[in-house]
C-alpha cells in the first residue's frame, strides 16, 4: 500500500527561503562589519576629543606652538573635526568585497601637507626628527588605533547582535520579510 504525502504549500515557500539564507547572511555580515567600522571611528574621535586614551601630554613648547595657531585640545587634536583633512578625520569606512573596513585618507593634512595615512603612521609608531639647527623633535608612539578598537569592543553589544541576527533569520523564514535587516543596518 503506497502512501502519498501531501505537504502544506507553505512548506515549499519556507524551503525556498532557506535557499536564500546565504544571501541574507551576507547582508547581515555586511551590516555588522559596517557597524563595527563606524563604531571604531567614533571611539577614535571620542578618545581624541575627550582625551581618554591616556596619551603622553604635549610638551610645553608643543602646547605653545599649538596655541599660537589657535588650536585647543590635547595631543593629536588641532583644527578639530570642522576641518575636513584634519588628523581626527583621517579615518573613513571603506566598502570591500566582503564587508567594510576602516581606511585612512590619503589626502594631505590641512596644516603639515603630509598625506594623512603617512601622518597617522608617524603618530601611531613615533619618530625622532633632526632639525636643521641640530635639535631633535620626538613624537612619541600613540597607539590610538589599538585603543579605539579596544574601546569599541568593550562597548559593542555582542550578545545583542547575535540575538538580533537570530530574530532577523526567523522573521525571514516565517514571513519572507527583511525589515529586521533594514533596521539592523541603521
Amino acid at each position: 500500500m503506497a502512501f502519498k504525502i501531501k505537504f502544506n504549500p507553505s512548506f515549499f515557500v519556507k524551503v525556498n527561503r532557506i535557499g536564500e539564507l546565504p544571501k541574507i547572511a551576507n547582508k547581515i555580515a555586511d551590516a555588522a562589519t559596517k557597524k563595527d567600522a563606524n563604531g571604531v571611528i567614533e571611539e577614535y574621535k571620542a578618545g581624541l576629543r575627550n582625551e581618554t586614551f591616556g596619551l603622553q601630554p604635549l610638551t610645553e613648547s608643543s602646547q605653545k606652538a599649538k596655541s599660537a595657531k589657535g588650536y585647543t585640545g590635547g595631543p593629536l587634536v588641532g583644527a578639530g573635526e570642522s576641518e575636513k583633512n584634519s588628523y581626527i578625520n583621517a579615518w573613513y569606512v571603506l566598502k570591500i568585497d566582503k564587508g567594510y573596513e576602516v581606511a585612512l585618507k590619503k589626502e594631505k593634512h590641512h596644516s603639515s601637507g603630509l598625506p594623512l595615512n603617512i601622518l597617522f603612521q608617524i603618530h601611531e609608531n613615533g619618530i625622532r626628527i633632526k632639525t636643521a639647527n641640530g635639535g631633535i623633535i620626538t613624537i612619541p608612539p600613540r597607539k590610538t588605533q589599538q585603543k579605539a578598537i579596544k574601546a569599541w569592543l568593550a562597548k559593542r553589544d555582542r550578545a545583542g547582535v547575535i540575538s538580533k541576527v537570530k530574530d532577523i533569520i526567523i522573521q525571514f523564514l516565517k514571513t519572507g520579510s527583511i525589515t529586521g535587516l533594514v533596521e539592523f543596518e541603521k
